[in-house]
């Protein structure tokens, strides 16, 4: 086990010589093959055959499987006459057409000199392939070809012959037929073994399926192959442009080495230019004026205005990012010529949305002085040009490019300008009449607004585009909820119930509570306390919170101007209700808040009543909630901006659930969603990794398809680098891995 064979095999020839047992006989036997095959791999094949001559002289019958090891290792050594000789006493015609197969590659290896050592019959398929391999090396294909033809499917020498038409693909830059007839070949024969390098640098699911030590053999034989000087200075090159820190140093490499890059491979040039102007965004200001000067400028960023745009973003200098963003719009706009068709048009506009983008990351806000006047006024000095002249210059440039529009909405809606952001929808949907989001946020912003009629249609316009999305369903039916609720004021309780009924047509659960509730006041109101009844002992039988269906009547109670008695029953059961936290009870209450706040409800005493039911949920952080219980908490949390609240649940979730994309995804969406322009953004971007990782980890369908697409659209409002459209453009594919060369890459 510790490969000491000579070691142990001069201890088994003693042990055998004073007890010459069978059981000894078979150790010695089996030391003598290992040491052969050590000698052999070492490449001392004369000294392996001394000792398997020596192994076949052993006194005693040996076993038929013995006898195949022992052939099979002299053909490996190259002793074909033996192994040929060998082959009579072996009944078994699989192993001896593989012994026949190894004594043929032997013969091969030795060339000329193997040739006397094969029988008659085989020696004019012999002669055949080494004709091909001459007349191969002398460029005569077709000749090749010909002399291949005589050899047969049953020939011990089709794996040679499938070696050379490989290599005759291989050197006419046929590369699929190279690797179609290298894959035919017998992974453990001499062939597969002489194509590997060849196949190595070609066959990627080859390369990949070998291990780690097989793989830095084969590139080490096949960088020997090409025998090309560039292509060890380029494997240097790349171990150096590795390390970010070592730009400087990479840069002093690559000098020298763009004269022989031109003269060999003059392609790679502006591939290797493109590598180095993306790796030196890590770098300052000189590595890029030493770029330029051993480079030059690439033909889309003449003035490396792109290149410091995007390195002072990196390091949160976006006031300089912005000068230099806005050089480089001008410069497009100056030379028209260097983008064909529209693309001037559409790059331009995409960089005023980058800039719009940028300065909206900047609250407008008045600066606050410092309590340390040295440090200044402790604020970020906002973008000039602003960030909605910004998009209106990217929407002049090109109305029809749908994410500025998106970008004018998010921002007008996260500085809270309902106006505007009502009329940036409304130009979106003008260009995008069916964008659901778009429909789905300007539904909200009528809602909140009370304009029931008018946001229930842009949510059901919303709903056609994605008509089993729970929540546009919610939506619709809270909406038929709040028209229910309008009609129930002004006394048409007919049209009242009719859209109580639609709205249950769309809800299951609390919902179908809730909506039985607001039903049942409706009844209180039109005077049939016993259909009032009726319809509150439906809510009851729909939900365990009864505490949420007290805290329903009441509210209505109060807003309808119900009778004394009414509000009284309800007060005290709203009382009691909130003398119990329960997980059930937080969910529904937080649903109703929602739902409130979401539909622009206001009524007297609303204020005080919110404290106690936030207070009421706070006290359920002990509880144990089920993962349905708390994410649906969590989502109820988020739509009535309880942003704090959604955060402190969301980690609960995290900590009990951890493999449930949800509550990372939650705790981004309330920092996101809170419209504070310093929020952690590497926080926030950590989660949304979380997210999107256990995400994938879950089972594709619908819901977590569309969790994906928001997180990575939310990713690209944190980090633009990572997703930005201007990549489309301008980054001519991303960094380029020039170091995977083939056989026109090296010069050869």
């Amino acid at each position: 086990m510790e490969g000491r064979f000579q070691q142990a095999l001069d201890l088994t020839k003693q042990l055998h010589k004073y007890e010459p047992t069978p059981a000894h006989l078979e150790l010695l036997r089996e030391v003598y093959l290992g040491r052969a095959r050590q000698l052999r791999l070492q490449g001392q094949t004369r000294d392996a055959l001394t000792v398997l001559e020596a192994a076949a002289e052993l006194e005693g019958a040996s076993p038929a499987a013995w006898r195949e090891r022992l052939a099979e290792e002299m053909a490996l050594c190259g002793e074909v006459g033996r192994t040929l000789s060998m082959l009579d006493d072996l009944a078994d015609t699989t192993v001896s057409n593989r012994l026949l197969c190894r004594a043929v590659d032997a013969a091969v290896a030795r060339e000329s000199a193997g040739r006397t050592e094969l029988p008659p019959a085989l020696q004019a398929d012999f002669d055949c392939i080494l004709h091909a391999f001459a007349q191969v090396q002398a460029g005569q294909d077709e000749e090749a070809r010909q002399s291949l033809q005589t050899i047969g499917l049953r020939s011990p020498f089709l794996e040679w012959k499938l070696l050379i038409r490989g290599l005759q693909a291989y050197w006419n830059n046929e590369d699929d037929r190279a690797i179609d007839n290298w894959q035919r070949l017998t992974p453990d024969r001499l062939p597969a073994r002489l194509a590997a390098p060849f196949r190595f640098a070609l066959d990627s699911a080859f390369r990949a399926a070998q291990p780690p030590n097989t793989q830095a053999a084969l590139q080490k034989q096949s960088d020997r192959l090409h025998s090309s000087s560039l292509l060890h200075l380029m494997r240097s090159l790349q171990a150096t442009l590795a390390h970010r820190e070592k730009m400087t140093a990479a840069l002093r490499q690559v000098e020298p080495l763009l004269p022989k890059l031109r003269d060999e491979a003059p392609h790679l040039v502006p591939r290797l230019a493109s590598c180095f102007y993306w790796a030196i965004l890590n770098s300052g200001p000189d590595e890029a004026l030493r770029y330029k000067r051993i480079f030059g400028t690439p033909p889309d960023d003449p003035n490396l205005y792109r290149l410091h745009a995007m390195g002072f973003e990196m390091n949160e200098d976006l006031e300089s990012a912005h000068r230099f963003w806005h050089q480089y719009e001008q410069e497009i706009a100056a030379h028209p010529e260097r983008w064909p068709g529209d693309q001037v048009k559409y790059a331009r506009a995409l960089i005023w949305q980058h800039m719009g983008q940028n300065a909206a990351s900047i609250p407008e806000s008045k600066p606050k002085p410092s309590p340390f006047g040295f440090l200044g006024d402790g604020s970020l000095k906002p973008l000039n040009p602003s960030a909605e002249k910004c998009f209106q210059q990217s929407l002049q440039l090109a109305p029809d490019l749908l994410e500025t529009h998106m970008a004018v909405v998010r921002f007008h809606a996260e500085t809270r300008n309902a106006k505007k952001a009502e009329r940036a929808a409304n130009d979106l949907l003008q260009h995008f009449p069916n964008h659901v989001p778009t429909l789905e946020l300007l539904g909200d912003i009528r809602r909140k607004q009370g304009d029931y009629d008018e946001a229930l249609g842009l949510f059901q316009r919303a709903m056609k585009g994605n008509a089993i999305d729970r929540r546009l369903r919610r939506k619709v039916s809270d909406t038929h909820l709040m028209l229910a609720r309008d009609k129930v004021s002004v006394g048409q309780f007919n049209e009242a119930r009719q859209q109580f009924q639609l709205a249950l047509n769309l809800s299951v659960g609390d919902d179908c509570a809730m909506i039985h509730a607001y039903w049942a006041a409706c009844e209180f109101k039109a005077g049939d306390d016993a259909r009032a009844e009726e319809s509150l002992q439906r809510a009851m039988n729909h939900t365990p919170a009864d505490v949420g269906i007290a805290y329903l009547l009441l509210l209505e109670v109060i807003r309808l101007k119900l009778p004394r008695h009414l509000k009284t029953r309800f007060e005290q059961e709203l009382k009691t209700g909130l003398d119990d936290p329960r997980p059930e009870g937080a969910v529904f209450l937080a649903r109703i808040l929602a739902g409130l706040h979401t539909g622009g409800v206001k009524y007297i005493g609303q204020k005080g009543h919110t404290q106690k039911v936030l207070s009421y949920i706070t006290k359920t952080r002990t509880c144990s909630y089920t993962e349905a219980q708390l994410e649906e908490l969590c989502r109820n949390l988020l739509d009535m901006e309880a942003y704090p609240k959604t955060r402190s649940f969301a980690e609960i979730g995290g900590l009990h659930y951890p493999k449930n994309p949800s509550f990372p995804y939650l705790q981004a969406l309330s920092w996101m969603e809170q419209g504070n322009r310093r929020m952690p953004a590497w926080k926030v971007s950590r989660m949304l990794d979380r997210a999107h990782e256990l995400a994938l980890a879950q089972p594709a369908n619908e819901a977590r398809d569309r969790m994906l697409e928001d997180i990575e659209k939310r990713l690209r409002e944190i980090n633009p680098f990572n997703f930005d459209m201007l990549g489309r453009l301008f980054a001519m594919g991303g960094m380029p891995n020039i170091f995977e060369m083939n056989e026109d890459d090296d010069g050869s």
